[in-house]
């Protein structure tokens, strides 16, 4: 993928949801009143035509949750069934190719779906009574302290699935774990390159290249050696 692409398609992921908050956004208030005596303040979402409150949660339902999990479920399903049934081509079988695929099979495909079903049991909960609290609003304003805590508990869980899914690539994924470490390794030791490390001279430039195998480092290259090595 080049970089132009994947730059428009992270963009693109933002401004996507950033648009689809903008109709809760301008919903907000303040509302003040009493609990237990006291008086209190809190700022939510107040629509004022129950309707359009549905429309738009049973919308963030299917965007967020729905058609995720039915892309995650298609795309990861595609790649575990090629790891399944790759075939080597017949007279390149060898041990270390049967290594492999034993290998791809044994980890990324567990991953592939620890990763999806993390991803259900994470958002699931919270888009449920997101939608049952739209369309059954007054059984649950009965107790507002049970609705209250019932939300935090579904939506603190929601929010876990980026730490969940994190955790699940680093635990399962030799490939990324190593990748991680390396990035941390460059960002922990960035501050300290320039006052420890000076650039190479042309001789020590030459010397390395030479140990590296290239014999006509920091010499002249003429015809006759070029031709010699072509």
């Amino acid at each position: 993928m080049q970089k132009a692409t994947l730059a428009t398609i992270v963009v693109s992921i933002w401004v996507v949801s950033v648009l689809i908050t903008i109709p809760n956004s301008i919903n907000l208030g303040l509302v003040e009143g009493k609990c237990n005596g006291q008086d209190i303040a809190a700022c939510y979402a107040h629509w004022k035509d129950q309707t359009a409150s549905q429309v738009y949660t049973v919308i963030i339902a299917v965007m967020e949750f729905i058609v995720p999990m039915v892309c995650m479920g298609f795309v990861y399903m595609s790649i575990a069934l090629k790891l399944w049934f790759h075939r080597t081509p017949p007279g390149n079988v060898t041990a270390r190719h049967r290594e492999i695929t034993v290998n791809r099979q044994q980890k990324t495909i567990p991953m592939l779906i620890t990763v999806v079903v993390a991803f259900f049991i994470c958002w699931a909960p919270y888009h449920t009574y997101m939608t049952v609290y739209q369309f059954k609003t007054a059984d649950i304003d009965a107790n507002r302290r049970d609705e209250y805590t019932y939300f935090y508990i579904v939506e603190g869980i929601a929010m876990c699935n980026s730490i969940v899914s994190t955790v699940i690539y680093f635990a399962m994924s030799t490939g990324f774990r190593k990748e991680l470490i390396n990035f941390m390794k460059r960002v922990l030791s960035w501050p300290y390159k320039d006052r420890h490390h000076s650039p190479p001279s042309c001789s020590q430039s030459s010397n390395a290249l030479a140990r590296n195998g290239y014999p006509s480092a920091g010499r002249k290259i003429t015809a006759d050696t070029l031709d010699t090595k072509l």
